[in-house]
């Protein structure tokens, strides 16, 4: 959905711990963080990583998560419920970035 959008994507695959994603939006220069969580999760565990990401990245960066397991109400987290919601982000969101 986001390379529809012409977004730049690097998918760095699933169980990808939290300070590699760190490193890699640095590398990259990342206004963006896409997570998908799986409902076949653990919604404790992963509401602890989305809250550490947020703490370690740019606040500048924003992080917006999805799929069935994805906590709610985590503060700086963009929270989107499907893939039709996920579209209308993308595409509005690219109207706001600035260009690198």
């Amino acid at each position: 959905v986001a390379a529809v959008a012409n977004w730049r994507v690097i998918y760095l695959g699933a169980n990808t711990p939290t300070d590699d994603i760190k490193l890699t939006a640095e590398q990259t220069l990342a206004k963006v963080i896409l997570v998908s969580v799986s409902s076949y999760g653990n919604v404790d565990e992963a509401r602890d990583e989305l809250t550490h990401l947020r703490d370690m990245v740019d606040p500048d960066v924003s992080i917006v998560v999805g799929g069935g397991g994805a906590p709610k109400n985590l503060d700086g987290i963009v929270r989107l419920e499907s893939l039709n919601q996920f579209d209308s982000w993308c595409r509005r969101i690219n109207t706001t970035l600035p260009d690198s």
